[in-house]
C-alpha cells in the first residue's frame, strides 16, 4: 500500500478490483477486498427506506443506494468509529466501553452496542465512570455490499 501507485486484487483467478491504494482502501467494490486491506466492523442490515438501513446497532443513514427491503452487509473501518458529542448527531448510538489500549499515538478500543461488539481507533477515549459512550459513524464511511453467502470468506 505504501509504495504502490496501483494495486490489482485477485482471488481464485478472478480479478476483483484494480485501483490506487487509497481508492481500494476507502472504496472497495466487494466485501472481500475491504476485508483483505484492513479491519472492518461488519453488520448485517436491511434497507428500510431510501438511504436508511436497519442494523443490530440501530438505523443507519447510508449513502449507497439500495432497494427498500433488500438485505445488505454494512461495514465501516475502526478509524471511522468516533465518539459523538451529541446523541442527536446522525448515526449516533449509545454503547458501553469494554476495553481500550493506549498505543502512543492512539487508542484502540472495543465497545458493545446492543450486544454487538465494535472496534474503534481514536486519539482519546472518554473517561466516564459508568463506561458509557456515545458513538457515531458518518454515512459516507459506511460501505454497503450484498449480504454474505455460504461461499463468502468475510467474518
Amino acid at each position: 500500500m505504501a509504495i504502490a501507485d496501483k494495486i490489482a486484487m485477485m482471488q481464485a483467478g478472478e480479478l476483483l478490483q484494480v485501483g490506487a491504494p487509497m481508492e481500494i482502501y476507502h472504496k472497495p467494490n466487494r466485501a472481500d477486498v475491504a476485508e483483505f486491506f484492513g479491519s472492518v466492523n461488519w453488520l448485517d442490515g436491511k434497507v428500510v427506506e431510501p438511504g436508511v438501513a436497519e442494523s443490530p446497532i440501530g438505523k443507519l443513514l447510508i449513502e449507497r443506494s439500495s432497494k427498500v427491503g433488500e438485505k445488505v452487509l454494512l461495514g465501516f473501518r475502526p478509524e471511522c468509529l468516533h465518539f459523538a458529542n451529541d446523541a442527536a448527531e446522525p448515526n449516533s448510538f449509545p454503547g458501553k466501553l469494554i476495553s481500550s489500549t493506549f498505543l502512543g499515538d492512539q487508542f484502540i478500543f472495543s465497545a458493545a452496542v446492543n450486544g454487538q461488539p465494535l472496534v474503534g481507533k481514536n486519539r482519546s477515549v472518554p473517561q466516564r465512570p459508568d463506561g458509557t459512550v456515545e458513538l457515531r459513524v458518518q454515512p459516507s464511511d459506511i460501505m454497503v455490499f450484498p449480504p454474505r453467502d455460504a461461499s463468502s470468506n468475510v467474518s
